[in-house]
């Protein structure tokens, strides 16, 4: 007797079989498989994207310091020019008080404001500026070297500029050395008196 062979060539009972074969256990552990893909393609898709924005912010950090190395190439320069500044200006002041012995002073002055006012004219043009020393005192750009007091100039406020200060885009070379002001004498004085008095105050507290 011959088996019987289906036009298609397979056996049904064999295909039958094997598709018994994919058990409930064999399902789950498609899924869970699938799942650790998924999962895994996140992460990666997650890492890319980190990758990605560490790069833009290394570029833009790049960038930014290529900016400012620009923008400041020439703060050296400037720094080694300030000294001949001052230069300029302890000369005129010198022959502002010498006036009155030599007649050609103010020739003399003449040429030292042209000179002066060519070089700070250079500076502004590289974004070079004098630092405003009048008014009140201000730590961010001004360094008391002194304090006086005076009937005149309120207390805080400057008195005289010892030295010019400058500044560069936004950054401060050399702040303006100066002379603050303490208010009047006798208030001065009155606080210095508190002052004492306070302290001796302390003192014979202790002591009891």
């Amino acid at each position: 007797m011959s088996e019987h062979v289906s036009e298609s060539g397979n056996d049904p009972v064999s295909t039958e079989n094997q598709t018994q074969t994919q058990t409930p256990g064999d399902a789950e552990a498609d899924q869970v498989i699938q799942a650790a893909l998924e999962t895994g393609l996140a992460e990666h898709k997650d890492q890319l994207l980190r990758v990605r924005a560490e790069s833009e912010n290394f570029k833009r950090r790049l960038q930014q310091d290529k900016e400012t190395a620009v923008k400041y190439a020439l703060e050296g320069f400037i720094k080694d020019l300030i000294p001949i500044l001052d230069g300029f200006d302890q000369a005129m002041a010198f022959a502002d008080q010498s006036k009155e012995n030599q007649a050609d002073t103010e020739s003399v002055m003449s040429g030292f404001v042209l000179i002066q006012q060519q070089v700070v004219g250079l500076l502004e043009k590289s974004s070079v500026v004098l630092i405003q020393a009048d008014g009140e005192f201000d730590p961010h750009c001004h360094q008391a070297i002194s304090q006086v007091a005076s009937d005149t100039v309120p207390a805080n406020y400057i008195v005289q500029v010892a030295q010019t200060g400058y500044a560069y885009h936004d950054r401060i070379v050399r702040p303006a050395m100066v002379i603050v002001s303490t208010g009047p004498a006798t208030d001065s004085l009155e606080s210095k008196a508190i002052t004492e008095q306070e302290t001796e105050e302390k003192k014979l507290g202790k002591e009891i």
